[in-house]
């Protein structure tokens, strides 16, 4: 047989829409304490699996990932959740180990029809069809008592999308590790984004090239030693000894050899290192962590993992409405509370441990009022403006969650001149920034002294003004102070009289912000109206990674075994 590694990607597709993934089960103990992996989709593999070309030597359980660069290009990847070796294939196990007369009892195939089974491959080859296959694979759940919270898996996916077809179980496996708490493997499929991840990564992050080292693509010849072409023109490939992550597919294989026209032995020899060599060992808990339904929603493990929560802490109207990523209903809650609660604004502005370059605000209190604040949304296009006039002080808040910087300005030649978050800066010193009447340049118009006043801009005084500039944004995100303020001081100057700006924007990361707002009151009886709700929108954007169909099938799973 061929050794082979698996590649499953995780927690991704329409179908998690509506339902719940099989693929919760795998960082998870069944109730007998073993543990069992549903490969995606439709937890089947390759046949050569089935018929023993290959033997399934591993298997690297992943989510795919995304970060934004320095130049707010999108780089795509495969973040490593778990890797699973000693495995074996659950189903054709218990297919050698079952007897008609059991298939009978079960009524999975007819009395009448048991002549036609002469052997355990011909029951497999006479009940394909899928409703009666489904049924097989329940009754082998059944018979090794597979449940997780006492409930059968057939009755915690009873309501997703096409049930009666579905298998659960591909896998069953002696061994699984999860990275370590707090570490990342980040997988990458070229040296250029291997690179850029490099730049983004911190101490306790690893990216791994997976064609490291990897031969070039072999070209087939002809006699004269010219390039084959196929009927599109293309060099017809002989050999190709790179993967490449598809962007379709949930799963991938990589053969330790010759498959096709593809031969991966290096790419199999890179893969199999993460978890073999001892360089790596640090990003693997040393055993197997994971837990059985029961041991996870004890008192002593809950608050361990986002997705052990009670689920009335679980249910809210930006999940419902489906706004999780909607930047506006996002700005808009923050405009509520801030405007509606003035003192918790204040409190949140002037937090000692929400300092600036670790993620917060930290303004100094003699630039606030507890009683005096005015709150803006989409002042001059901006989230959210907050004047505090007789402290002489502006602060623009830019909320992003998915977007990147837009705005880009260009001149004739196609060179940037600006941005959203220039036009900004120029808005809160009493410029709008328009295209002339050609519709070819940019021009920085300011405003009357009558609009200055009305735009409580402090009038004669607005050179006086303290101006503060944030960027709330998702922890996950990446996005970094450098890259923010690129270019922004250089566009700010194209404007006259601003050609001493100083200022910065600063990042604030939702996971502070959350953390602020979620000790700030102790008192469940003194919160304000929806804060409850405030909190939970949050907290979606608070973890390090962006995980949010993850905690949701969670939270399916764990609620249907609580309900039933």
């Amino acid at each position: 047989m061929t050794d082979a590694i698996i590649l499953n990607r995780m927690y991704v597709g329409d179908y998690l829409g509506e339902n719940i993934g099989h693929e919760v089960i795998n960082l998870m103990k069944a109730d007998n304490n073993n543990n069992y992996i549903y490969i995606n989709p439709y937890g089947k593999v390759n046949d050569n699996f089935y018929n023993s070309k290959w033997e399934t030597k591993a298997i690297i359980l992943t989510r795919w990932s995304k970060r934004k660069n320095n130049s707010n290009k999108t780089i795509s990847f495969l973040e490593v959740l778990a890797v699973s070796t000693g495995v074996s294939l659950w189903e054709d196990e218990k297919l050698k180990k079952d007897t008609i007369g059991d298939l009978i009892k079960e009524k999975i195939i007819r009395e009448q029809d048991k002549n036609n089974c002469a052997t355990f491959g011909d029951v497999k080859n006479f009940i394909s069809e899928s409703e009666k296959i489904h049924q097989l694979h329940n009754m082998y759940l059944k018979q090794e008592s597979v449940t997780y919270g006492e409930e059968k898996l057939e009755d915690i996916f009873q309501k997703n999308t096409g049930n009666n077809k579905s298998l659960y179980v591909t896998f069953k496996t002696t061994n699984i590790k999860k990275v370590a708490k707090n570490k990342h493997i980040y997988l990458t499929d070229n040296a250029e984004d291997k690179r850029e991840l490099d730049a983004l990564k911190d101490d306790n992050s690893i990216v791994i090239n997976v064609n490291k080292d990897t031969p070039n693509t072999k070209y087939k010849l002809d006699s004269n030693g010219d390039y084959i072409k196929d009927k599109n023109g293309n060099n017809k490939i002989e050999t190709n000894f790179k993967l490449n992550f598809s962007k379709q597919s949930l799963k991938q294989y990589i053969i330790n050899g010759k498959n096709n026209k593809k031969n991966l032995e290096k790419v199999y020899e890179n893969i199999r290192a993460i978890y073999t060599e001892s360089n790596y060992k640090e990003f693997w808990d040393e055993d197997n962590t994971t837990k059985t339904y029961k041991d996870m929603t004890n008192e002593e493990n809950k608050g361990e993992n986002f997705y052990i929560e009670k689920i009335s802490n679980n249910t809210n109207f930006i999940e419902i409405i489906k706004k999780d990523y909607d930047e506006l209903a996002y700005s808009n809650l923050f405009y509520y509370m801030f405007k509606t609660y003035p003192k918790l604004f204040y409190e949140f502005a002037k937090a000692e441990d929400l300092d600036p370059d670790n993620g917060g605000l930290g303004i100094d209190e003699r630039e606030l009022s507890i009683n005096e604040i005015e709150v803006m949304r989409e002042e001059g296009n901006i989230d959210l403006l907050i004047n505090y006039p007789t402290q002489k002080t502006l602060i623009v808040i830019e909320n992003k969650i998915k977007s990147g910087i837009n705005g880009v300005r260009q001149d004739k030649n196609g060179n940037e001149t600006g941005n959203q978050l220039s036009k900004y800066v120029h808005y809160t010193y009493g410029y709008r920034v328009k295209k002339n009447s050609s519709k070819t340049v940019y021009e920085y118009k300011e405003f009357t002294n009558e609009e200055k006043e009305i735009k409580l801009f402090g009038g004669k005084e607005r050179n006086n003004y303290n101006r503060k500039y944030y960027l709330f944004v998702p922890k996950y995100y990446n996005l970094t102070k450098e890259f923010v303020n690129k270019n922004v001081k250089e566009f700010v100057k194209n404007a006259k009289k601003l050609n001493d700006f100083k200022e910065e924007y600063k990042i604030v990361n939702y996971k502070k912000i959350y953390n602020f707002f979620n000790k700030y009151y102790i008192d469940e009886s003194k919160k304000p109206k929806y804060y409850n709700e405030f909190l939970y929108a949050l907290k979606i954007h608070s973890y390090d990674v962006d995980n949010t169909q993850e905690r949701q099938m969670f939270k399916r799973f764990f609620e249907k075994i609580e309900t039933s």
